[in-house]
């Protein structure tokens, strides 16, 4: 190539490439090279290296390399946002492009209502704010406890704002973590203070809370004790020597015609109603189930049981006599029942049924005893043309005592009479029944039986129960406190019969006794 030629492609050259380089050293623009995904590989650079930086054309953000073969967004946090709609706020989002975005109020707790208790408000973190400038909704049929971290607590500062709103039953209980303290602004001296150490929400109150970086401050919706058309009542009368007049609202005036006078407590207050000046009547707080009683014509109505005067039936008292007719105005008529008013009445006498009236005939025989007539019962004399017929007491021994004619111990029922068998699982073991105080007609009977193995033959003994009581055997008296005793073999038996209130007759059955 000629000479010429070389010095004519290097002014070319010179043309092409001038604006570019007039741009990189202080034009109006930098050329940026750009790529879509996926991105090339790439090295961060060193000291004295130009960073290697794109255009990603497909996700339409700067990228620059901060590791190998690693792109990152350039101003994370704050690159990316343009547009969106007037009064949007710019938010940060983590890790991604900030956005315009509407303002609202989010709720608190992951935007649900806390149902589990307790809860402790969420402080920021380092990649978000978790309840900071939320409505925290509390839904708990039982107390529930919720801490909110001194404003000095990491994630806490920058004046820490949150709202509470207690929608269940539970109380809820809002208290610092250490030593910070509330002052609670409630709109009336009711509820307010300061340095209080913790912030209490009945079901429907609410409270909106910030910090100086020290303590809180909360302003609370606690309500009213109760309305009256729009008036709160909250303690005694609240206009003190006047009375409520209600126009167009209420609002003190005199205690004229029309006026009402409030004044007690918010769950025990007492109203009064005016005319003319003059009080006409007042109710008050009563006993539960009272009625409201009229006073009269100088004494205010009051919760009260109704007397004589106030049911209004008869005059005077109805002695030995019945209410037989209650006329309109609520008078009633008292009047000696007499047989007029059991005229054809029927009535039924132990399944009976016996009519009254004309008729003078006696009561029928009522039958046979049973029936309709106890289980059991007691008779001081029963005298019989028949026969009488029933089951004989019986009793089974199987220990060395028992107490004939008691309720207790080896008898459930205290009977006059009855058979007493021995079936003591030791066939030769001795057996001492005890009687009763001697009564002419009590009789009782003792046999060795069978203990299901062998035959009892224990020496089988009548003990009187005490000094004067004794048994008679064969024409001989035995002593006083006596006893009456068998030899001690199988099929042993005896009986005694009361003959008066300290004797008993003894005759023999089986084996040898004698009486001592």
């Amino acid at each position: 190539m000629t000479l010429l030629a070389r010095i004519r492609r290097l002014a070319l050259f010179l043309v092409l490439v001038a604006p570019a380089l007039t741009f990189a050293q202080g034009g109006q623009f930098t050329l940026i090279q750009s790529s879509p995904e996926p991105l090339p590989p790439c090295t961060p650079a060193v000291t004295g290296q130009l960073q290697p930086q794109l255009w990603d054309t497909t996700a339409q953000k700067m990228v620059t390399c901060t590791a190998t073969n690693t792109w990152s967004q350039m101003g994370s946090g704050g690159g990316g946002a343009g547009g969106g709609v007037t009064n949007d706020i710019l938010t940060a989002i983590n890790n991604a492009s900030s956005i315009f975005a509407p303002v609202g109020i989010a709720l608190g707790n992951g935007n649900t209502a806390v149902t589990s208790c307790p809860y402790t408000v969420g402080a920021d973190t380092s990649l978000t704010a978790v309840d900071r400038g939320t409505h925290i909704i509390i839904n708990s049929a039982s107390a529930c406890a919720v801490t909110l971290n001194d404003p000095s607590t990491t994630g806490m500062g920058g004046f820490f704002p949150v709202k509470f709103t207690n929608i269940g039953a539970g109380t809820v209980t809002i208290s610092p973590s250490s030593s910070a303290t509330f002052t609670i602004a409630t709109g009336s001296s009711v509820g307010s203070s300061t340095g209080a150490t913790s912030l209490p929400l009945n079901q429907w109150q609410s409270a909106v809370c910030n910090a100086d970086n020290t303590n809180w401050y909360c302003d609370a919706v606690t309500g009213n004790a109760g309305t009256l058309q729009g008036f709160s009542v909250s303690s005694a009368n609240p206009f003190p020597g006047n009375c409520l007049v209600y126009g167009t609202s209420w609002a003190p005036g005199s205690c004229a015609a029309g006026a009402v006078g409030i004044n007690g407590t918010p769950t025990q207050y007492q109203t009064g109603v005016w005319a003319s000046g003059s009080q006409m009547g007042s109710v008050g707080p009563g006993t539960t189930g009272y009625p409201l009683v009229s006073g009269g014509a100088s004494t205010y109505p009051a919760y009260a049981q109704l007397t004589s005067a106030g049911l209004n039936i008869t005059a005077t008292p109805c002695t030995n006599q019945a209410i037989t007719a209650i006329a309109a105005n609520g008078t009633g008529t008292c009047t000696t029942i007499g047989n007029a008013y059991l005229a054809n009445a029927a009535i039924t006498i132990a399944g009976t049924s016996v009519s009254l009236g004309s008729s003078t005939s006696s009561f029928p025989s009522p039958g046979a005893i049973g029936g309709t007539t106890p289980a059991a019962g007691t008779f001081t004399t029963l005298i019989a043309t028949g026969i009488v017929d029933g089951e004989a007491p019986i009793t089974i021994t199987t220990s060395a005592a028992c107490n004939l004619g008691a309720s207790s111990g080896c008898n459930a029922t205290a009977y006059d009479s009855g058979y007493t068998f021995n079936q003591e699982a030791t066939a030769g073991t001795a057996v001492t029944y005890t009687l009763p105080t001697a009564a002419a007609g009590k009789q009782y009977c003792i046999k060795n039986s069978y203990n299901g193995s062998a035959a009892d033959t224990g020496v089988l003994r009548f003990s009187t129960s005490a000094a004067g009581q004794s048994i008679i055997y064969n024409g001989t008296q035995g002593a006083s406190n006596g006893y009456f005793i068998s030899g001690g073999a199988a099929g042993d038996a005896a009986c005694v019969v009361g003959i008066s209130s300290t004797v008993w007759e003894a005759y023999v059955q089986v084996g040898t006794w004698t009486v001592h």
